[in-house]
């Protein structure tokens, strides 16, 4: 009898990354250059590094990483798979209600707001049929070369301001006011088919709130009551693009060498949409043992995509709260 052992190994890393790349556009022009200078008369050619290939996933994710993290994209470990950790950040600026001359009679304070996060994550797998010989295709060439003893499986990155810029409003009043505009991008690359999704996502919200305390209704004097009310209104839109790498490539590789410096990519698929939202509340506490609420939310979304229709939805909810205490 025999005994035939396989060894799996994979693993995921996840590090806090600075994301301001050229994008799918250098990612392109590094995986073009890798195929111009590779391809000759020779439709196979044999004897490659894995990492010097166009469409491998060691040379995707090297270009990747380069392309999308752009000066940040150094690499710690054995493997060179982790990009060097980098702080994400928040800063808070008080004190702006000392520059509004007009009215720092109303305001008690005013802050502007920002912070910025990023996360790099990859997937990783130990092959067990290192060194076999195996190929890439790229239009009517072929690359050989032998597979590495790690490759990559997947690779994700996200990037978020949020927000790009906010203000916070505290007024003499009780009333308090926010606004703020965000911005978010998450990347995902299947290196399996070499399709790259890049959803982006930018948006503005705006909330408003005040508080009354020993508010009397008329008839009910001997109700010492409290009114709460708050309104938020926000409208973002996303779009999510669709590029595929290896038609990109082998469209350009087609061409003859003169007419290259003019090629232009496929316009990627493109799927997104728009969405308002207004939500106004109000709860009154008639005392510590009553309480009743209403709230309304509208909310309207707007795909960019043909064939779909817009989608309207409205909700409206009461509320009574009774609380009963036995001594």
């Amino acid at each position: 009898d025999s005994v035939s052992t396989q060894l799996n190994n994979s693993g995921d890393l996840s590090t806090s990354a600075w994301a301001f790349g050229g994008g799918y556009d250098e990612l392109f022009e590094l995986q073009l250059d890798r195929a111009l200078a590779r391809i000759g008369e020779d439709s196979e050619i044999p004897n490659l590094d894995p990492g010097e290939i166009p469409l491998t996933r060691t040379s995707l994710e090297k270009d990747v990483r380069q392309a999308y993290l752009g000066f940040a994209s150094g690499t710690i470990g054995d493997r060179g798979y982790m990009p060097l950790p980098l702080p994400n950040w928040q800063i808070s600026w008080s004190g702006w209600e000392k520059k509004f001359g007009f009215l720092d009679r109303f305001l008690q304070s005013a802050t502007i707001n920002h912070s910025y996060s990023g996360t790099y994550r990859m997937g990783w797998q130990l092959n067990h049929d290192r060194g076999n010989e195996i190929s890439q295709s790229l239009g009517s060439y072929t690359f050989i070369f032998e597979r590495p003893e790690f490759q990559s499986q997947s690779i994700n990155l996200e990037r978020s301001f949020s927000p790009v810029v906010g203000l916070q409003l505290n007024w003499v009043n009780n009333l308090r006011t926010q606004i703020q505009y965000n911005r978010t991008r998450a990347i995902s690359i299947t290196l399996t088919n070499n399709t790259i999704r890049d959803r982006q996502s930018q948006g503005f919200t705006s909330s408003m709130s005040y508080s009354k305390r020993g508010f009397r209704i008329p008839f009910f004097r001997q109700l010492n009551n409290q009114i709460d009310f708050s309104l938020s209104m926000s409208y973002s839109g996303d779009i999510t693009y669709t590029f595929r790498l290896n038609e990109d490539v082998a469209d350009a590789v087609r061409l003859p060498p003169e007419e290259r410096a003019d090629f232009v990519r496929a316009a990627p698929d493109e799927q997104g949409s728009a969405t308002l939202q207004i939500r106004p509340s109000v709860k009154y506490q008639f005392s510590r043992s009553i309480n009743a609420g209403f709230e309304y939310s509208f909310s309207k979304t707007m795909p960019r995509s043909t064939g779909v229709f817009p989608r309207t939805d409205q909700d409206i909810r009461f509320s009574i709260q009774v609380s009963i205490r036995s001594n």
